[in-house]
């Protein structure tokens, strides 16, 4: 990959904190550009994490990245080698160097077997509980944030990277995180209360995104899909997800547990990683088999339920206010109508009704 794809001010050649000489561009995200450059100091190589596009809500977001991964340690989670400003004022990030390649990559070649998925889930579970007891939660789990290590799906080999949308559950920072109405994560790996914007988020948003990876990892495809990311959401937030058992001939107690991670309420998800973690533990490698196909013959009559997304212009705000505004006459409207129509009203992220 070319570095002209962006124009960040450091650059491949540069030497950062007169240590790491960045070499090539390893890769580009929505934020950040990561270079893969040799350690003057220990030798050996890194990844290199900078800033594409700084800003003030970004550079809180990047330098929060680097905070909390220097205060981790877990075989799971990426290694924190060093992190500085540059010469140019850039905050960057060095982290170990991991060969392999991420798991969203790994799936697009096809779902994993009964024992690969349970070992990576498990590892992951192991990485995310060490969060977790630190007080973090991730918020941002998804396949591309997965590294598994010479690209195998084991427990051993996987690592959790990139927690740029962590959050602290420590009181005195929630509510100062993340401005109210924010969505935080990715569609499709969203708890319903990230994609309706809730501040109050907390360990049951990543066991709930562990549940669509794990739903993945052996169904071969997304938990909820949608071409469109309001129609996406929509159904995150109102259709109930399969059931695994519906596409596969898994463990009764896997079915179950999966379930449970999905559930739309979180008090009916397991508390926190350890306690998946534990679940997983109890289960042994199977082999994945499709569920068998009903022979019953297709209903005369099908029911068709549809599904709206309203869209509602919500007042200008700064983006520093992080109280939530009051209700809109737009708004109180709609509410109107859906309580006189039987209509379930769900507000996303964003002000979408």
């Amino acid at each position: 990959m070319s570095s002209s794809v962006s124009s960040p001010r450091v650059k491949v050649g540069d030497v950062i904190a007169l240590r790491f000489e960045l070499r090539s561009v390893a890769g580009e995200g929505g934020m950040g550009i990561v270079f893969r450059a040799s350690d003057r100091a220990l030798g050996g190589e890194v990844a290199l994490k900078a800033m594409r596009f700084p800003g003030a809500n970004e550079t809180r977001r990047f330098v929060r990245e680097a905070q909390v991964l220097r205060a981790l340690s877990h075989p799971g989670i990426v290694r924190h080698v060093a992190d500085g400003v540059s010469e140019q004022g850039e905050p960057w990030l060095a982290m170990e160097w991991l060969e392999g390649e991420d798991l969203s990559t790994r799936l697009a070649r096809g779902p994993l077997s009964g024992g690969e998925a349970l070992a990576v889930a498990t590892g992951l579970a192991e990485a995310l509980a060490s969060a977790h007891a630190a007080g973090l939660v991730h918020r941002d789990l998804k396949p591309s944030n997965v590294w598994l290590l010479q690209g195998e799906p084991t427990r051993e080999a996987v690592r959790v990277l990139d927690f740029g949308a962590v959050r602290r559950l420590d009181p005195q920072f929630s509510v100062r995180q993340t401005r109210a109405g924010a969505m935080i994560g990715t569609p499709g790996y969203l708890a319903p209360e990230q994609a309706r914007g809730e501040l109050d988020v907390d360990a049951a948003v990543d066991v709930y995104a562990l549940g669509c990876v794990l739903f993945e990892c052996l169904a071969g495809r997304p938990a909820f899909e949608g071409e469109q990311i309001m129609a996406l959401l929509a159904k995150v937030l109102l259709d109930e997800p399969p059931r695994l058992s519906s596409l596969l001939v898994v463990p009764d107690a896997l079915d179950v547990l999966v379930a449970r991670m999905l559930s739309k309420e979180r008090s009916e998800r397991p508390r926190d990683a350890r306690a998946v973690a534990r679940a997983l533990a109890e289960l042994r490698p199977f082999d994945v088999r499709p569920a068998p196909v009903s022979e019953a013959p297709p209903p005369l009559v099908r029911e068709l339920r549809w599904r709206c997304v309203i869209l509602v212009r919500q007042p200008t705000a700064s983006p520093d206010d992080l109280t939530q505004e009051a209700d809109t006459p737009d708004e109180l409207a709609v509410t109107s109508v859906a309580a006189e129509s039987g209509a379930r009203l769900e507000r996303l992220a964003g002000g979408a009704a």
